[in-house]
């Protein structure tokens, strides 16, 4: 299998894809994943809570027939609940036999304070040496084609936990776990610790997983904790600060990352080769984001990555971001693939778009600085986002990877920079950053 991954992947790569390709490449020609028995068209997940009131249990549907279910828990008190998203034939879904040890891995989503997206996958376990900042390129060119290839799990049960409330989920014909839910109820803004166990009895097993998951305020401002009547500490709003609902939206690839990918060979290169303790950061980036950060006063997400990338190379993309210190947040990645719900493994414009219009409609209130670079399409994609949310996008920075001029047309109303500094400089004539907080740039690069 391996010396046909290295040559699709390689080929595709060189064939004009940059540093990416599709997941579709990492399997032979004939090979089709375990599919679900239900039509294509079945209808989504129905979502069901299981609420204990005493010794008696209920179950409600939350369907458009389940009126009279609504008006009781309704009037029920809040307790703590657990919920099902389960696909209509679920125990139709064909479970690949394995003897390997099966692993959960959840992404870095985000969400509002009722609105939750999980985005995970289970797959079989792949024993892979710890990353190390010394291992040789054939080490890493092994390792990252490893990570390319997913024996993935289906019609596998896995409850989702968030603060004591937990969803059951069941894992698609791709061992995926997709789902954007009010299920979890409400949550203060923040980061918090998301967690997802297999369900026991299946005949399988896998360690627990964790993540974080990046919590906003939809429409208002944030929380902080003040003294209440009798001297409880209760939420109580603050007035707003000018910092409080600015957030960043940041590329990765020749944003804040090294990656050439104007230079095919060198994109392959460093792609292959490296790993995420290996790989370059753009000097600086690293610096400014986190005084971007805590402008607010709270390490609490406000940086959004985004990235053509796939789910696959999820792992190398978290361990390169923690390693320089870029502050915790959302990582936006491609579910590579050609069917319906998958992202299209060339296409970026469409792709990016359409996950800008997703986190602007869910926090309306708050705006943001959206830092790209020169390389690919990113001025035409935030252009765009910025005609249609106006009152969201509030500059624009393109890290200048070409040599391109300001001048030029698809750059109008962009800040085209040459440095973090330059961009720092910018931020600073913007009245977001000060004098000293422009010196720690400098003093990063």
């Amino acid at each position: 299998m391996k010396p046909f991954i290295t040559l699709i992947a390689t080929v595709s790569l060189i064939a004009g894809c940059g540093n990416r390709w599709s997941e579709a490449a990492v399997y032979p020609p004939g090979y089709a994943l375990p599919k679900p028995s239900v039509a294509s068209s079945a209808p989504l997940p129905s979502l069901a809570i299981r609420q204990a009131a005493g010794s008696a249990k209920s179950t409600a549907t939350l369907s458009a027939e389940s009126a009279s279910a609504t008006s009781r828990r309704a009037s029920a008190e809040p307790k703590p609940m657990r919920a099902t998203a389960t696909p209509a034939a679920a125990s139709n879904i064909p479970v690949k036999p394995s003897g390997k040890p099966l692993q959960i891995k959840l992404f870095r989503s985000y969400g509002s304070e009722s609105t939750i997206h999980v985005r995970g996958r289970v797959m079989e376990a792949d024993e892979q040496k710890p990353v190390n900042a010394e291992d040789s390129a054939l080490t890493n060119f092994w390792r990252n084609l490893d990570n390319l290839s997913v024996d993935e799990m289906p019609g596998i049960k896995v409850d989702v936990s968030l603060q004591g409330r937990t969803v059951r989920l069941v894992s698609d014909h791709e061992g995926m776990l997709l789902v954007s839910t009010q299920l979890f109820g409400s949550h203060a803004p923040g980061v918090h610790e998301l967690r997802a166990e297999i369900v026991p009895g299946q005949g399988y097993w896998a360690p627990a997983a964790e993540t974080r998951i990046v919590i906003q305020a939809a429409q208002s401002s944030k929380l902080s904790l003040a003294s209440g009547g009798g001297g409880s500490a209760l939420p109580q709003r603050l007035l707003p600060s000018r910092f409080e609902n600015l957030g960043i939206v940041s590329d990765i690839d020749d944003t804040i990352k090294v990656s050439d990918v104007t230079n095919k060979l060198s994109a392959v290169q460093r792609l292959l080769f490296k790993n995420q303790l290996t790989a370059e950061a753009i000097p600086g980036t690293a610096t400014l984001y986190q005084l971007l950060e805590q402008l607010d006063g709270q390490t609490d997400g406000d940086v959004h990555y985004l990235s053509g990338s796939p789910l696959n190379l999820a792992e190398m993309i978290y361990g390169f971001l923690d390693s320089n210190a870029y502050p915790r947040g959302a990582v936006d990645l491609k579910k590579w693939g050609f069917s319906k719900g998958d992202d299209n493994p060339i296409q970026q414009q469409d792709y990016k778009q359409a996950k800008l219009r997703t986190l602007l409609k869910t926090y309306p209130s708050r705006q943001y600085l959206f830092f790209g670079d020169s390389g690919e399409k990113d001025p035409e994609i935030y252009q765009q986002i910025s005609q249609e949310f106006p009152e969201q996008v509030k500059a624009i920075f393109i890290n200048n990877v070409t040599g391109a001029k300001a001048s030029d047309a698809r750059f109008e109303g962009i800040h085209l920079t040459n440095s973090t500094l330059e961009a720092a400089r910018i931020l600073q004539k913007m009245g977001l950053l000060d004098a000293a907080q422009v010196n720690k740039v400098q003093m990063a690069l």
